[in-house]
């Protein structure tokens, strides 16, 4: 057992790279925005998983007499008493400790010869003003906040520019290791918790930027939902007072970062009175965008057709600034033609498939089903990783044992159900560039993340069968 700084642990890419880890970074994001700032991880023979400790089971443990518990924990918990917030209860199973490498966590475990001042001091939200050149407010770099004082929680970080902001506004946050930072799991928060409002705030975003809207006015505009650009501490001191609160509450890790305002670069910002120049591209990319959308099978809702319009200018400056002679136009339906791409883009512009309906209706209805699903894939990996090595057909790795194992346990009528709804979720083809054969997965991310998630509730009660058996065992 090691006691670990979980807001530490939520930001370790090298911790989340592991498939059996990463699908938990939303749960623990979730578990530190409600108020978990230390933990234990437990690492036992069958299991490694996360505890958090609250205050008040900190303070117990500090308060033991030294027979009761180890003296150098004890006076850890002391310490760690003194910051730490009542937060509900929470455990995350992070699977078998075989697969798992707790050396990426070394700098996360919390040492007692750290001061709480040193721990604190680290974990600052420093607000730094940036000058925004008056007409170009759409994508140049300035921080944006959530804080609203009911929530009782420091201000959170939501967004580095309007543009990023209003474009991913309802998107999910990428649950893939690296590629999710803070700010997007804080953003995808934001609009959980304004699911009413979000449709309305990129649209009205949107038309400012057509209109050349000023800060001033998107600063005006946000502040309705509590969002907050270029804030400076004053800005949340200010939102305390009004509803009659202490005007540092919430803001112990707020500091201002005091000195001249950096102003950024523009960058590609099209002012509203050049609009009638560039109505004329803009409008063929939106029936180009439409006719793609319609081409392969996407939702060729307004939406889509605006967010393909914008990947195919952005594919148009990328090809102009690498000279390539090449249109936008061209380098999507090149992208489109590969599967394996097309996926991807899928995520982003597809309805659900009926190949996504069809696998949740059936890897769904119970959480050993999921499981099976899960570890048919792993066995699925694991026999081309070994034909490609040139092991024998008939040679059983360690998946393939899990999944026979596992297999026992459903009936043999079930078993075919699952193994031909699975074998329909994969593409198997010959690609002629590489001359190999390809076998890849046409289920979502969405979908798979589903399963993923229902998977662990068959784990969770099988570990809960072996803790059960192993107390009786021992009475």
């Amino acid at each position: 057992m090691k006691f670990v700084n979980l807001e530490k642990l939520l930001k370790n890419g090298d911790f989340f790279e592991n498939p059996w880890v990463s699908s938990d970074r939303y749960d623990l994001f979730n578990h530190v925005y409600n108020g978990s700032k230390y933990g234990v991880i437990f690492i036992e023979d069958g299991e490694v998983a996360i505890h958090n400790l609250s205050k008040k089971e900190l303070t117990t443990i500090s308060n033991l007499e030294d027979y009761e518990f180890d003296p150098e924990y004890k006076k850890v918990s002391k310490d760690l008493a003194k910051v730490a917030p009542n937060a509900p209860d929470f455990s995350i199973d992070l699977g078998d400790p075989m697969s798992l490498d707790l050396s990426v966590i070394e700098n996360d475990y919390y040492t007692p010869d750290k001061t709480i001042d040193d721990d604190r001091a680290k974990a600052n939200i420093v607000l730094k003003p940036t000058s925004i050149v008056k007409g170009l407010e759409w994508n140049q770099k300035q921080d944006i906040y959530y804080y609203n004082p009911k929530n009782k929680k420091e201000p959170q970080l939501i967004g580095k520019d309007l543009e990023s902001f209003a474009d991913y506004l309802n998107e999910p946050a990428k649950i893939d290791g690296l590629s999710t930072t803070l700010v997007d799991i804080n953003r995808e928060h934001f609009a959980k918790t304004h699911q009413d409002q979000v449709k309305n705030i990129q649209r009205n975003l949107y038309i400012g930027r057509d209109k050349n809207a000023n800060e001033d006015l998107f600063k005006k505009y946000l502040r309705k939902y509590d969002v907050y650009i270029n804030p400076s501490k004053k800005d949340f001191e200010d939102a305390n007072v009004l509803l009659g609160l202490s005007k540092d509450t919430n803001l112990n890790k707020v500091v201002e970062k005091m000195e001249k305002p950096k102003q950024e670069k523009a960058i590609g910002y099209i002012k509203a009175n050049s609009k009638k120049d560039k109505a004329t591209p803009n409008l063929a990319r939106r029936e180009n965008a439409k006719r793609l959308l319609e081409e392969y099978g996407f939702d060729a809702t307004e939406e889509n057709i605006e967010k393909m319009a914008k990947n195919i200018e952005n594919e148009d400056k990328f090809n102009k600034q690498l000279k390539i002679k090449k249109s936008g136009l061209e380098s999507v339906k090149l992208e489109l033609a590969d599967p394996e791409i097309r996926k991807n883009y899928a995520e982003t512009y597809g309805k659900k498939t009926e190949i996504d309906k069809k696998t949740e209706q059936v890897f769904l209805e119970k959480p050993i089903y999921s499981q099976w699903f899960m570890q048919r894939d792993r066995e699925e990996k694991e026999y081309e990783d070994l034909e490609r090595l040139g092991f024998p057909s008939f040679y059983q790795g360690e998946e393939k044992q899990k999944f026979e194992k596992l297999s026992q346990k459903i009936p043999v009528h079930t078993i075919r159900k699952l193994e031909n709804a699975y074998v329909a979720t994969r593409d198997i083809y010959f690609d002629d560039k590489t001359s190999e054969v390809k076998n890849i997965s046409l289920v979502s991310k969405t979908t798979k993340a589903k399963i993923e998630k229902n998977s662990k509730k068959y784990l969770a009660l099988e570990h809960a069968k072996k803790a059960s058996r192993n107390k009786k065992l021992e009475r």
